[in-house]
């Protein structure tokens, strides 16, 4: 069993650094939230009735 403790260890595994980037989701949550707060957005968005998310490749 890895010991996760082992950061040389989990670097050796992580190559795609999945961790540095899960650890930086909060800053990055917080600064997607920063930035829509400065949004203007036109009047008739309020009628809006469905919205669609999509993503594509590495993006979900």
């Amino acid at each position: 069993m890895a010991n996760l403790n082992d950061q040389d260890l989990i670097a050796e595994i992580d190559k795609e650094e999945m961790a540095r980037i899960i650890s930086e989701l909060p800053m990055q949550i917080e600064e997607g939230w920063s930035q829509s707060q400065k949004l203007i957005l036109p009047s008739y968005y309020l009628k809006a009735n469905k919205v669609v998310i999509l993503g594509m490749g590495g993006s979900g």
